[in-house]
């Protein structure tokens, strides 16, 4: 049977080979992870702490978990069928867990991989390995510490308030976090300021690998289904699509089996290479391009355009009585101004305007 492997995690990095790779912290140490999807393996790789510590676990999750039924959901379970065993890299650093999901949260996947790149190079450790160089995501002190101007250069400033939030949140009770279960931990994650259900959630799946608790309302899960069975007519509405999945999935089981192969179909062949070419180059954001604008706004008076007397379009139009009061006033304005003064009706204007030669009036 073949796999499948679920690369979610925006610090997952594109290789010409074909390959993902990334660097993960567990206990303390550095691991590098290499997913080769032609071999169907992944190779993990200590980079810094003990060589001996195990290393991150690998969770394997079967086809059989997903809902039997019922008859409207069989195009899609057939198709997720194909995927056999889906494989994910648990992420065990909550705290990368949360960066993770607030620079996800509503921009698309490409800016994501992009903005976290960016800002964990900044500010994160780095460690050179044989296949490039890789960082982690800076610690709650450092994000603490980080200016405004210091977001703004990673492209981080919509993110900077729940980032800074959220790290004085798990310095008090990161550790108490990590005990929970999953949907306790979604409810700790939402009482956050400005981290939001979404991102909370999205981390708690994150975190623990149980898909039953991520938002399956969301865009992504919503676009993929559509694309494996385009042939169910799935509700347009979050609200509606939700209650559906969970008419589909009865157990968390199922619910989790569902969201997660549903995402794993969406991780095809590696397409966002770097522009050098070289084995895992740095992620680039592509903005999108735009279509022709569909209202065009423009500071120009507006006016008709020019006819020709003769011409059919051409209709004179009577202006508004404002307008011709206006232009009579106008009008009358200019003529006594260029009219020449009579000296019968002021006899100063007749040595107006003095010449050179004439004399002064003899008294």
């Amino acid at each position: 049977m073949s796999a499948r492997f679920l690369a979610d995690h925006p610090a997952w990095r594109a290789t010409v080979e074909g390959e993902r790779a990334r660097l993960v912290e567990h206990d303390g140490s550095a691991w590098l992870a290499i997913w080769n999807q032609a071999r169907e393996h992944i190779g993990l790789w200590p980079i810094a702490g003990d060589p001996a510590a195990p290393p991150p676990p690998v969770a394997h999750t079967s086809p059989i978990g997903l809902p039997v039924g019922p008859e409207e959901a069989l195009p899609l379970l057939a198709e997720l069928i194909r995927l056999g065993t889906v494989g994910r890299l648990t992420n065990t650093s909550l705290w990368d867990a949360v960066v993770a999901a607030v620079l996800r949260r509503g921009v698309a996947v490409r800016r994501a991989r992009y903005t976290y790149y960016t800002f964990c190079t900044a500010y994160g450790r780095s460690f050179a390995t044989g296949v490039g160089d890789f960082s982690l995501t800076p610690d709650p002190g450092t994000v603490l510490a980080l200016s405004d101007g210091q977001f703004a250069a990673v492209g981080a400033t919509s993110g900077r308030p729940a980032l800074r939030a959220a790290a004085t949140a798990y310095l008090d009770r990161g550790g108490y976090w990590a005990t929970l279960a999953p949907e306790s931990l979604v409810k700790e994650l939402g009482q956050v300021h400005r981290l939001g259900s979404w991102a909370a959630a999205v981390a708690a799946a994150d975190f623990t690998g149980d898909f039953s608790v991520y938002p399956y309302g969301d865009a992504a899960v919503r676009a993929q289904a559509a694309r494996a069975a385009p042939r169910i007519g799935f509700p347009d509405e979050a609200a509606e699509f939700k209650k559906l999945w969970c008419r589909w999935a009865a157990t968390r089981v199922q619910l989790h089996t569902l969201t997660l192969f549903t995402l794993a179909r969406g991780m095809g062949p590696v397409a966002d290479r770097g522009a050098s070419g070289t084995a895992h180059s740095a992620p680039r954001y592509r903005p999108p391009r735009l279509g022709p604008p569909v209202v065009t706004l423009s500071c120009a008076p507006r006016c008709r355009p020019r006819m020709r007397r003769g011409s059919r379009a051409w209709r004179p139009r009577a202006p508004s009585p404002y307008a011709a009061s206006v232009a009579r006033r106008r009008s009358a304005v200019r003529r006594r101004a260029t009219r020449p003064r009579s000296s019968a009706r002021c006899p100063e204007s007749a040595a107006w305007p003095p010449a050179p030669w004439r004399s002064a009036p003899r008294t």
